[in-house]
């Protein structure tokens, strides 16, 4: 398995700077973890099953690995921030899509991920 890591920085770091919140939108619980490599930024460790693509704020992420680690850009000491996460996988010719608002604060190691992309959901499953 091959770990990549991004740093992510765009003229407008994927949202976060804005210190948005979306009405309605419920952030997912994540574990969180402290780092200190990186006192003014943010780590974000995505595990996705094989195949998947990977969004972050609408903005397509090419990568080859199934875990994908990002660093922020430079985010303000007492603000907390967040990232729309979409994951999209294609298997049995039926798309499925998860997506997942992440909190995160400078000094954190956030980690996702998308144990259940591409199971089918019982409730749809039609059996003769």
């Amino acid at each position: 398995m091959f770990s990549v890591v991004v740093l992510v920085a765009l003229s407008n770091p994927l949202g976060a700077a804005q210190n948005k919140t979306a009405p309605g939108a419920e952030p997912a619980p994540v574990p969180r973890e402290t780092q200190n490599r990186f006192p003014n930024r943010a780590i974000l460790i995505v595990d996705l099953p094989p195949d998947t693509e990977l969004y972050i704020d609408n903005r397509y992420v090419r990568t080859i690995s199934n875990r994908r680690t990002f660093v922020t850009p430079e985010l303000c000491p007492e603000a907390t921030y967040f990232y729309d996460l979409k994951a999209s996988l294609v298997s049995g010719f039926q798309p499925y899509t998860e997506i997942k608002r992440v909190l995160v604060r400078p000094g954190e190691v956030v980690r996702v991920s998308f144990p259940n992309l591409g199971v089918p959901d019982t409730e749809y499953l039609r059996i003769p």
